[in-house]
Parts: C-alpha cells; structure tokens; sequence
C-alpha cells in the first residue's frame, strides 16, 4: 500500500524499524509537528504498512519523558528513511552534486553506518562507507572496503579519483560536509 497515496492530504515520513517500514502520519505538514497537549508532550505515532497502530514515542513535557509504548521497541533504531527529491526541483534549485543517492542512502540505513565518503572519478561519483571496526583511536571513521556507484553496485576505484565530500547521518538525514571527518 502507499501510504502517500492513501492519506494524499497528510503529511507521511517513512521510517524503517529493524527493517520493516514504519510511517508517521501527520496532520500539519510543517516540519514533521505532531499532536501536543497541554504539558507540551510530543506524541509520534508509527503506522505499519496496514496503517495498524505499531508504536508510540512520548517525548518533553514537564517530566521530561522520552517513553515508546510498548517498551520492546528500541527507539534507538527507529530510523528516518531519506525521501527522495522532486526532480524539477533538483534541477532547478539544487545541484545533482548536493543530494545523496536514494540508493546509497538506503544501503548505509541498513548496515548502520554514519559517515560515506564521496570521491569523484572521471566525473562519475563512487560511495565508500565507514569500517566501525577499524576506527581509530581518537573516534577518526576508517574508510576502506568496496566502492558503490549511485546504483548501489560495487565498482573498482581507477585511477584519477579525488575525494570531494563526505555524507553524516545526522537526525536520520545524510549532510554533505568538505571536510574530512576528525580532521578540520
């Protein structure tokens, strides 16, 4: 089912939970705004495919609460899926080098990383991820492994490749930074 198409008038964000979609459906479509009473408590409400009530995150007030109902749920990995852009608007307003492939975003979402480097060969953009196992000592991401293409397939690097940027998962959405992360 698409949740877009069936609620065309709500505001819908897709997350993914321990790999299955989860949405949050919203009335007001300013800047993901939720229902708060009167103790200023933030409820999020996440939807399966089914549009069945999957779980509920509590959050502020006066106590200051930060709860998911039911309690199995580990709000740590409720992840925000990045939504991919309106193509009129990316080619009028950003540039196809200011957004992250929906694919490579997808594919670091999934294996829990946090920082993707950006090098550029031949005009063609590859994607290498961070190696949480071989982070250094002073918190530095290692990058090493297999690059991607934008399709998410795994490519050689060549020659003539120059690091550009790098992407961080910050808030569930990839920013592009200059500079390489732990050194500035």
């Amino acid at each position: 089912m698409d949740m877009k198409k069936t609620f065309p008038l709500l505001s819908v964000t897709e997350y993914q939970y321990k790999g299955q979609p989860w949405f949050l459906i919203v009335k007001d479509t300013v800047a993901e705004k939720v229902v708060k009473n009167a103790d200023h408590q933030t409820h999020l409400k996440f939807y399966n495919q089914e549009c069945e009530l999957v779980c509920t995150w509590t959050k502020g007030g006066i106590a200051a609460l930060n709860r998911v109902i039911p309690d199995s749920v580990e709000k740590e990995k409720i992840i925000k899926l990045p939504t991919q852009p309106d193509t009129a608007a990316k080619k009028n307003s950003i540039p196809a080098t200011d957004i992250l492939p929906d694919t490579i975003a997808k594919l670091a979402i999934i294996k829990g990383i946090t920082w993707i480097e950006e090098t550029n060969c031949k005009e063609d953009n590859l994607y290498r991820f961070e190696n949480k196992k071989a982070m250094k000592n002073n918190g530095v991401p290692v990058f090493d492994g297999a690059y991607f293409n934008q399709q998410g397939n795994a490519m050689p690097k060549g020659g003539g490749c120059i690091q550009k940027y790098w992407w961080h998962l910050y808030n569930g959405k990839f920013s592009r930074t200059q500079f390489r992360p732990g050194y500035r």
